[in-house]
C-alpha cells in the first residue's frame, strides 16, 4: 500500500517514476513516521531538519540510473539559491540500502551533509548529520547553531542524538505514540 500511495503521488507531480525508482525511495523514511508525539516541539524541528533535504527530491525525476543506485540533482536548495543539493540511494541487497544528501556551491566540490542507511522490510535506519563540518556554510535553522553533530535511529523506537558544540551530549527516546521516558 505504501508504494501504491507513493506512486499515485508521483503520478500526480508528473515525474518519470520506474517501480524501481519506488523501491529507491521507499529507504527515505517519511518525515510523519520519525517525529515525537506528545508536544516534541523541539525534538521534530530536529526531525524535519534531517529530512527537509531529502523530502525536496521527491518531487523530482532520478537524473541518473543504475541498477544499484538513483541520484536525484544537482538541483537548485529550496532554503539558499546559491547553493545545489544531491540525494544519493545506493542499493546494498534487496532490503537494505544506503543513502546520503550533498550540498555545494554551483559546481563546486560536494559536502556531506547527510549519511544514512535503511532496511524497508524493517522500517528500520539511522541517519547521521555532522554539522560542524557544514553549519557555517550550508543555512541551518537557529538550534542547529550550537550543534556538532545530529543522530537518528529509528523503527520501533525513534532515538534522536545531539551532540553540542559545548561538549555536551542530549537524547530523547520515543515511539510512534509515545514519548519515553528513558531511553534504555
Amino acid at each position: 500500500m505504501r508504494h501504491f500511495s507513493l506512486l499515485m503521488l508521483l503520478c500526480a507531480c508528473g515525474g518519470d517514476w520506474s517501480e524501481t525508482d519506488l523501491i529507491f525511495t521507499s529507504a527515505l523514511p517519511a518525515r510523519s513516521t520519525l517525529r515525537a508525539p506528545d508536544g516534541g516541539t523541539q525534538w521534530n524541528a530536529y526531525v524535519d531538519g534531517l529530512t527537509a533535504m531529502s523530502e525536496q527530491s521527491r518531487t523530482l525525476t532520478p537524473l541518473s540510473r543504475t541498477e544499484t543506485s538513483r541520484t536525484w540533482g544537482p538541483y537548485a536548495d529550496e532554503n539558499d539559491s546559491t547553493r545545489e543539493l544531491e540525494l544519493v540511494i545506493d542499493r546494498v541487497d534487496e532490503t537494505n540500502f544506503k543513502w546520503r544528501v550533498e550540498s555545494r556551491v554551483s559546481n563546486g566540490p560536494w559536502l556531506g551533509v547527510i549519511s544514512a542507511t535503511s532496511n524497508i522490510d524493517a522500517h528500520s535506519g539511522a541517519i547521521d548529520s555532522p554539522v560542524a563540518s557544514y553549519r557555517d556554510t550550508v543555512a541551518v535553522i537557529d538550534s542547529w547553531k550550537t550543534l556538532d553533530a545530529i543522530s537518528l535511529t529509528y523503527g520501533e523506537r525513534q532515538t534522536l542524538t545531539l551532540n553540542g558544540s559545548d561538549g555536551g551530549i542530549t537524547i530523547a527516546c520515543w515511539t510512534t505514540s509515545a514519548a519515553l521516558d528513558a531511553c534504555n
